[in-house]
């Protein structure tokens, strides 16, 4: 009996050697179906759209669905996020119109959120796996051969008889240790180039869950904020085994928050350390997680990124979003890692709610020290409402439809390209509500995103300059934004898209025009224009380093 297990996540990135193209949660659903003697095939379109296998163009998810059933398997397993959820169903519909005795099946977070609203909207799909797939896949399948139904099997929802059905939750797997090495050898024929292996990072799933309860972020709830880690012994088989197969020597360490248990990491790095494993590595954490002596140890067995969630500058907005970090404590923490040579990326979030101007104003201030600071990117994004997550359902009814796919790259393009993947979002809100934004109380219902926009640019081409002419003109972030929009105003300037907004492009072109009309000083603003310069020549350079 046969499965296709389908990664239809695609990697997005700046550059194309981000990450390497390695679907963790399907291969280890992979391994699970191997060791029962279960044929699996792997059609990753990632990586097929990287080979050119695959045009992203208006025909991709029926040339997609074409590829899939050409695998010759009538059950089809689909992974889910939420950006790729319309493209994932697109393709699925296709394949059960061409082939209507397969099975779809569709796991992952954004089915899981949806699971109800996904069979009921949508007749091909046939179960949706919710929460943790390996030992309900292997039941799925198994009563499949039996050609039994799905009574009884936890963590499923499915439809029998014109009727959705919504089995009890299945306990989360205790000892991660349980489940076998990812399948690998269902990647038939892959072999990364000689510059991914230089550039990009392995991402390997050691670990499942974060215990804190953030307002924004559904990994609490679809893990149920229970932190489980794999042995460092078995972790440490799947690097090595991947240093033997592929020659890779830089991982992500893929965890929620891998430095809520200190110990553990201690050890993974001991162990890597005695081995004399030889790797480059990243991971994710919290601000609060870190001290010197940890971070020593990190370094010194080849850690050399962390990547940390801040969300927000304001204290206010720390409590209001169950974030509770300390926002001094950002620029400390950044400079012990800079002792280890350990780079950072920041991440801020914008449009939240209950934000105010003050509250953005502080967040901006906060990235930009951070970024003046050295070794270090903070990355701006708008607001995303996750399905599921406890900010979304508190404003569900508050959702506004983004006019901004520029964040989705490929993802966006391919969804502008289809009539019935734009349709769904814009006819099932709750479905997709990552494609909105939440209306703001108190600001214009434009800000965040302008901000996001303007200042996302100015952060990364032009940060010591930007943080001089605040000092220097005793401005706010906000009121020297809204002073270049006026001035854009007055000389007649258009930016592009709905929300008046200029782009990367705009920006770099106007900003030190805007600045030395600003000034009205030609003395004063020579100094400041030859900082601009040396920095703009800079910033193509940090694009790189944040994604090396």
């Amino acid at each position: 009996m046969q499965i296709t297990l389908v990664n239809s996540n695609f990697i997005e990135q700046i550059t194309p050697n981000f990450m390497l193209n390695l679907e963790a949660g399907l291969l280890s659903l992979g391994g699970v179906l191997v060791k029962a003697n279960y044929e699996v095939n792997v059609v990753n379109l990632s990586q097929l759209i990287k080979d050119k296998k695959l045009i992203t163009d208006a025909l991709f998810c029926s040339n997609a669905a074409k590829f899939i059933l050409k695998q010759g398997s009538d059950i089809l397993g689909f992974n889910s996020r939420c950006d790729t959820y319309p493209i994932t169903l697109n393709i699925a519909r296709q394949c059960k119109q061409s082939n209507p005795k397969s099975v779809i099946i569709i796991g992952g977070p954004q089915a899981t959120f949806t699971d109800y609203e996904t069979l009921e909207k949508f007749s091909f799909v046939d179960v949706v796996v919710r929460g943790e797939g390996e030992l309900t896949i292997l039941e799925l399948m198994n009563r499949l051969k039996e050609h039994r139904g799905f009574e009884g099997i936890p963590g499923v929802t499915y439809r029998e008889n014109g009727k959705i059905i919504k089995n009890k939750p299945r306990e989360l797997i205790k000892d991660l240790n349980s489940l076998p090495l990812p399948a690998y050898s269902l990647l038939k024929g892959y072999q990364p180039a000689p510059d991914e292996l230089k550039e990009g990072w392995a991402y390997i799933a050691i670990g499942r869950g974060c215990p804190y309860n953030c307002t924004f972020c559904s990994t609490g709830r679809l893990w149920q904020r229970y932190y489980r880690l794999k042995s460092p012994g078995k972790i440490i088989e799947e690097v090595v085994y991947l240093q033997k197969k592929y020659g890779i020597r830089r991982f992500y360490l893929g965890h929620d928050n891998l430095f809520t248990n200190k110990e553990d990491v201690k050890k993974i790095a001991k162990l890597l350390l005695q081995k004399k494993i030889n790797i480059e590595w990243t991971c994710s954490s919290r601000i609060d997680s870190i001290d010197a002596e940890l971070l020593k140890t990190a370094a010194s067995s080849g850690c050399k990124r962390i990547f940390f969630g801040v969300e927000s500058g304001s204290p206010k907005m720390q409590k209001i979003i169950k974030k509770n970090i300390k926002p001094q404590a950002v620029l400390a923490v950044i400079e012990e890692c800079r002792k280890f040579n350990i780079f950072v990326i920041l991440s801020f979030i914008m449009g939240f709610p209950e934000e105010r101007e003050k509250d953005i104003n502080a967040t901006l201030e906060l990235a930009m020290k951070s970024r003046v600071s050295g070794n270090c990117y903070p990355y701006i994004r708008p607001l995303t409402p996750i399905a599921g997550t406890e900010l979304f359902l508190k404003n569900r009814k508050r959702l506004s439809l983004r006019d901004s796919w520029s964040n989705l790259y490929l993802i966006g393009s391919l969804i502008r390209k289809s009539k019935w993947s734009m349709g769904l979002i814009k006819k099932y809100p709750s479905m997709f509500s990552n494609f909105y934004s939440i209306k703001p109380k108190y600001l214009p219902v434009y800000l965040p995103y302008e901000t996001v926009t303007l200042f996302s640019t100015l952060i990364c081409a032009y940060p010591r300059s930007i943080y001089i002419v605040l000092e220097e003109l005793k401005l706010k972030p906000l009121a020297l934004m809204d002073k270049f929009r006026k001035w854009a105003k007055v000389k007649k300037i258009i930016f592009k898209g709905k929300m008046k907004s200029p782009g990367y492009r705009q920006t770099l072109k106007y900003f030190p025009v805007f600045l030395k009309d600003l000034y009205n000083n030609d003395r004063l603003f020579r100094g400041l224009q030859y900082i601009m310069n040396c920095e703009k020549q800079n910033c193509d350079r940090v694009h790189a380093k944040i994604t090396d």
